[in-house]
C-alpha cells in the first residue's frame, strides 16, 4: 500500500476516534445538563450517574471496585489539580478539602495536597457531586463550590451522600460484603480504595455489620 494512502487512512481513523470521543463527552454532558435543568431522577443519585457512564462506555460496572474517579472526570473534561490550598484557606478562614470551579470554558476540581490519597478520592467524588447535582449551566451561582471540612448544610450533605454512593455503590458493596465470611472494615476499605472512615459511614448507612475499626 502506498505510504500516502496509508497515512490518509491513519489520519481518517484519528479523526474518527477524536469525534467519537468528543461526541461521547458531549452526550454525557448533555444528559447531565438536561437532567440538571429538568430535575430528572437520573441526576439525583450516584447509581443512575454510574449507569449513564456505563452506557456511554466510560467505565464498566463489572470492574468496580474501585471506581475510577479520575477517568470519570476525564470523560467530562474536568481537570483535577492536587495543589496547595493554604492561601484559599486563609482567604476564606477555614480548612478546605477541595473546590469545583466551573465556567463555560473549563471545569476544574482542586484537591488539597496535604490529604491522604483515599481522602483526595472522596474529595474528587464530592466535587463531582456538585457538578452533577448543583451546577447549573444557566444558573445563578458563580460556578465555584468550596468544600470546607465539617460543613453540614443540605448541599454538602447531599454531595457527601452522592460521593459515598459513587465510590461505594450500594448494590456492589452489599455483594462484596455478603461474599465475606468475616467482613473486615479495613479489607473493604482497601478494596474500594476509600478511607476506613468513609467505609464505616457507608456500611452503617446500609445497616451492614462489620468488624474492626
Amino acid at each position: 500500500m502506498p505510504i500516502k494512502i496509508f497515512a490518509k487512512i491513519v489520519e481518517n481513523l484519528c479523526d474518527l476516534w477524536y469525534y467519537k470521543d468528543k461526541l461521547r463527552k458531549e452526550t454525557i454532558i448533555m444528559v447531565l445538563n438536561w437532567t440538571s435543568v429538568t430535575g430528572a431522577d437520573s441526576v439525583t443519585n450516584a447509581s443512575e450517574f454510574l449507569q449513564t457512564l456505563s452506557n456511554e462506555k466510560v467505565l464498566s460496572l463489572d470492574n468496580i471496585p474501585p471506581v475510577d474517579v479520575d477517568g470519570i472526570c476525564k470523560s467530562l473534561d474536568i481537570t483535577i489539580h492536587v495543589t496547595d490550598l493554604s492561601e484559599i484557606e486563609k482567604t476564606h478562614k477555614g480548612d478546605i478539602s477541595g473546590a469545583l470551579i466551573s465556567t463555560p470554558d473549563y471545569n476544574t476540581i482542586l484537591v488539597n495536597d496535604t490529604d491522604p490519597y483515599v481522602r483526595q478520592r472522596f474529595t474528587i467524588a464530592h466535587e463531582l457531586a456538585h457538578y452533577v447535582l448543583h451546577h447549573r449551566p444557566d444558573g445563578d451561582n458563580d460556578g465555584v463550590f468550596i468544600s470546607f471540612r465539617g460543613a453540614s448544610n443540605a448541599i454538602e450533605r447531599a454531595a457527601n451522600r452522592f460521593a459515598a454512593d459513587l465510590l461505594m455503590p450500594r448494590n456492589i458493596l452489599r455483594k462484596h460484603h455478603a461474599e465475606k465470611t468475616l467482613p473486615l472494615l479495613w479489607t473493604l476499605a482497601e478494596e474500594f480504595n476509600v478511607s476506613r472512615a468513609a467505609m464505616r459511614y457507608q456500611l452503617e448507612f446500609l445497616g451492614l455489620r462489620y468488624y474492626g475499626s
